[in-house]
């Protein structure tokens, strides 16, 4: 299935990717977390059973609409390389997901990504409203469809206020949660979540990440918290950010395939 031949975030592309895993993969299942500010579905793929799930993140900023592409298309290659019995990266994937298993969130912000792949089609009746948060251009709107940041949405400070945030918070607390890892935009960069509470075992953990894509590993500064921050201090759980270059619409593949191999390490550690 051509996943990234989209290039560009689509919510009715997003279902039909959605409806064509559950069929080919019926050991994959879905879970409806809950709903954008617009009413657009929220997602989790759960892969596997274990005691502990990692949890992947896609999708947070509208203008991140492709990361939503990159985890939905790892997915498919995942369950694939499972029911086929083939190796992933090297890894024959069975015996390496054994006692694993994995929650995917491909799209966290269904509605940002939706307008800053579309722009004013993707803004339904809330245009009026969206126009006013959308001053640099739709194409690198980031926040949700009332104007929130999501990831700061996350800080103990603001409490948690949209209903994006509210059902991942919410699934994550259901979740007996391993580790989490966002994906997003930057320069190629591994983040972790930063504080006493965080696990020792989180700094080996960024160190092979960043091995892996060849990004540098860096903690989060302690004076901006987001939600790698909250599953830290809430959850004592390790947590990243894995933050490439925004791919051109034609490198979106090449950049896929860079991060294959730190996408089934994150899956299995």
């Amino acid at each position: 299935m051509d996943i990234l031949s989209c290039q560009n975030f689509d919510y009715f592309e997003f279902i039909k990717t959605k409806e064509k895993l559950l069929c080919d993969f019926p050991f994959l299942k879905a879970k409806r977390i809950g709903k954008s500010v617009m009413g657009k579905e929220i997602c989790a793929f759960m892969l596997g059973k274990a005691e502990e799930y990692v949890l992947f993140v896609g999708g947070v900023s509208g203008s991140e609409g492709y990361t939503s592409l990159l985890l939905s298309a790892f997915l498919y290659d995942l369950s694939k390389a499972l029911s086929l019995g083939e190796s992933f990266e090297g890894l024959r994937v069975r015996r390496a997901l054994k006692g694993r298993a994995l929650a995917v969130v491909p799209c966290l912000n269904p509605d940002g990504c939706e307008i800053a792949a579309k722009g004013k089609a993707g803004c339904g009746n809330f245009e009026k409203t969206i126009s006013v948060f959308a001053k640099n251009g739709f194409e690198s709107f980031s926040t949700n469809a009332r104007g929130v940041d999501l990831d700061r949405n996350f800080t103990a400070l603001s409490g948690l206020t949209e209903p994006e945030t509210v059902a991942l918070d919410s699934f994550i607390n259901e979740l007996p949660l391993r580790h989490a890892v966002v994906f997003g935009s930057g320069n190629g960069e591994i983040v972790s979540a930063n504080g006493d509470y965080i696990p020792n075992r989180s700094l080996r953990m960024g160190e092979i990440m960043a091995t892996s894509t060849g990004y540098t590993f860096e903690k989060q500064p302690l004076i901006y918290e987001g939600f790698i921050d909250h599953v830290g201090r809430v959850h004592k759980k390790p947590a990243f950010k894995i933050l490439c270059e925004k791919p051109k619409s034609d490198e979106l593949l090449n950049l896929y395939k860079e991060l294959r191999e730190v996408l089934i390490l994150s899956a299995i550690m």
